[in-house]
């Protein structure tokens, strides 16, 4: 009876493990800039509160990268994590920044002195009411954009079952056939 209680508390202990967040990596990329200038880059987030939701906020974005390719006059520009201000995406695989009703989902990286804002917040009065608004700035220069940030999340890795559980569970499947071969002789 304590050999099937302790079974079953291993197989379940490995579904747990098997079964917990996993941090995901999610590219990115807009374009709808003047003079075709675009933005492209990749996030790796951990939804860890179960909300659905990513917010850098919560601690849930490990890392960030984004380069602006400007052309028609704004300066390219590169942020990193340290440069990222907030960042909050919903995991209903829409646009980055479309907070519909003007929630606050969006993107903000700033370097002190270039800027990169998107999401319908203090912008959305800027872009016509439109959710999917974001502003480039270099100096004294702004470009906007009308399009949304399309997001795709890159491959997610599996996890497997922990090492030691599956060492526990064969040590104890290990006992069993000892049992039934002591037993049968």
């Amino acid at each position: 009876m304590k050999l099937r209680l302790a079974t079953a508390i291993i197989i379940a202990s490995l579904v747990a493990v098997s079964a917990s967040a996993m941090p995901v990596g999610y590219d990115f990329y807009q374009g709808g800039y003047t003079g075709g200038a675009f933005l492209h880059g990749h996030f790796v987030g951990e939804d860890l509160d179960g909300n659905g939701q990513l917010s850098s906020f919560s601690g849930e974005i490990s890392g960030f990268a984004l380069s602006f390719n400007g052309q028609g006059g704004l300066a390219s520009f590169v942020f990193g994590l340290d440069d990222l201000f907030g960042l909050v995406y919903d995991l209903n695989g829409g646009l980055l920044g479309d907070g519909l009703s003007r929630h606050i989902e969006g993107l903000l990286a700033f370097d002190g002195n270039s800027l990169l804002a998107v999401g319908p917040g203090p912008l959305w009065r800027t872009c016509g009411g439109g959710y999917a608004c974001a502003v480039a700035a270099s100096g004294h220069k702004r470009f906007y954009s009308g399009e949304g940030i399309q997001v795709m999340a890159r491959g997610v890795a599996v996890p497997e079952p922990g090492s030691v559980g599956l060492i526990v569970l064969g040590l104890i499947g290990l006992v069993l056939v000892r049992r039934k071969i002591g037993a049968q002789q």
